[in-house]
């Protein structure tokens, strides 16, 4: 089995831009382990702060959904329409 795997590693390319150098000393390998743990940590924080950010939007989605009843007020007054006197004078007060 072991034999297979290290076929697949040095036919993957992936693999190899990712094993260590063979001369890599100890220290190196410490540096380079805590190096790729902080780097995963960074990556973690990122992706849950993504997902904090796609549940805000969603709760805003649904927070603006909202249904309004009633008449419905024209939103353009035409010229005619805005000619017309507002108030319509009493016949008490109308002049002979």
């Amino acid at each position: 089995m072991k034999a297979v795997s290290n076929l697949r590693r040095a036919n993957d390319p992936f693999a190899a831009a990712l094993m260590p150098p063979p001369e890599e000393t100890e220290d190196e390998r410490v540096k380079r382990v805590r190096e790729q743990a902080e780097a995963a940590r960074v990556s973690r924080e990122i992706d849950e702060s993504l997902q904090e950010a796609k549940k805000l939007i969603e709760k805003r989605k649904k927070a603006t959904k909202v249904l309004l009843l009633g008449k419905l007020t024209p939103l353009i007054t035409s010229p005619i329409s805005s000619s017309r006197p507002k108030v319509k004078p009493s016949p008490a007060r109308a002049q002979p």
